[in-house]
């Protein structure tokens, strides 16, 4: 696969799960009072070069967070790992989705936005 193609598939898996993710934002944030923070969903291999690795990170989760990502949400291998920040602003809250992948032994990353502080920005590789 190309890098345009890798980061293409790495897109389409994010997309794929944004509208369950989204409303499971703003479900928690009901119940909580704050958008839900996902760990990265890899740990020990984060995707790389078109390979799809099985996420090892999704029972984990911030101590100050009493759920984990939902497990059923994900396939059983990935071409990329998500992870979900989250914001606190003087304009409100967000939360950032987070798509990375290693392309030719560099991270590429990109962000998604969402509410008052979210970053979204296009694919940015670490130099």
């Amino acid at each position: 696969m190309t890098p345009d193609e890798i980061r293409a598939e790495s897109e389409i898996l994010y997309y794929n799960h944004e509208a369950d993710i989204v409303a499971r934002q703003d479900a928690f944030f009901a119940e909580y009072g704050k958008y839900f923070q996902g760990l990265r969903t890899h740990t020990a291999n984060i995707p790389a070069d078109g390979e799809k690795y099985p996420p090892d990170n999704l029972e984990n989760m911030p101590t100050d967070q009493p759920i984990p990502w939902p497990v059923d949400d994900f396939p059983s291998e990935m071409i990329a790992a998500l992870q979900i920040d989250v914001c606190n602003s003087p304009q409100g809250q967000g939360w950032t989705s987070r798509v990375t992948v290693y392309i030719d032994g560099k991270l590429n990353m990109k962000s998604i936005g969402y509410g008052a502080c979210g970053i979204t920005h296009d694919w940015i590789k670490e130099n």
